[in-house]
């Protein structure tokens, strides 16, 4: 499993994090941001954030597991539980917010 996760981090989760931290700064650059933009801001930013910090665990975590070292699998797997969650529901926020916006245009 941290094998698995490792690679999915590395190959599409971090540049994705990339990507939506690049165009959400760029779409705050381009208006005069409303309350639920911030709102959507500061929970993707906290979201991306968190996930970009959990490489970190992931990596060392898959050393870890290829060390055949389960105490620090275990450490590594509760670092990463517990930026999850905090990073889930201020993904969570991010998404029902865009996809407000998105089925409801005039609310913006």
């Amino acid at each position: 499993m941290a094998r698995n996760h490792f690679w999915i981090d590395i190959l599409l989760e971090l540049p994705a994090a990339l990507v939506v931290l690049a165009t959400g700064l760029a779409m705050l650059s381009d208006t005069q941001p409303a309350r639920l933009l911030i709102v959507k801001l500061v929970a993707g930013f906290i979201a991306v954030s968190l996930n970009v910090v959990c490489v970190v665990p992931v990596v060392m975590r898959k050393r870890a597991a290829d060390a055949g070292d389960l105490a620090k699998v275990i450490h590594y797997s509760r670092t990463i539980d517990r930026l999850s969650a905090v990073g889930l529901p201020a993904f969570v926020v991010a998404l029902a917010i865009g996809l407000f916006w998105a089925f409801c245009p005039i609310s913006r």
